[in-house]
């Protein structure tokens, strides 16, 4: 299924971001960020990419598509969450996640993912759609 591609504002939001996820990165000493083996960009744009068509190919070698659109999603979320926790002030986990998915260009598409791999008509992604992508407190979002 060929679907318009959207435009990708997390690109703008991940430029904002970049210097608060570094300094939260240099604080730990370490990243929970890289699990697809794709940098942030690249992660970025496969998830748009699938969204604008969703019979493309893994980029990942030795991943299927749907494992490698999982932690692409996963990185994405991993990579704004050490950013935001690195600003000053204290947010507790319950309203950085609320922000991610309510508020951000990165939440958006992965609920743009969701959606897209819901109505693929491939059944690893169906299944990746309705259960894996997104939080059941954030379902509803998916439209």
């Amino acid at each position: 299924m060929v679907r318009h591609r959207p435009r990708v504002k997390s690109g703008r939001e991940i430029g904002l971001l970049r210097p608060w996820y570094q300094v939260g990165r240099e604080r730990r000493g370490r990243t929970t960020v890289g699990l697809s083996g794709l940098e942030i960009e690249a992660a970025t744009g496969l998830l748009a990419a699938f969204v604008g068509d969703t019979s493309i190919a893994s980029p990942v070698d030795g991943l299927a598509l749907p494992q490698a659109l999982k932690f692409a999603a996963e990185d994405l979320k991993a990579w704004y969450l050490e950013a935001a926790t690195a600003r000053p002030g204290q947010a507790a986990s319950g309203a950085l996640t609320d922000w991610f998915w309510r508020e951000t260009a990165a939440g958006a598409l992965v609920l743009q993912v969701a959606a897209a791999c819901r109505g693929s008509g491939n059944a690893p992604l169906q299944t990746l759609g309705e259960r894996s992508l997104v939080p059941r407190t954030y379902s509803h979002l998916i439209t």
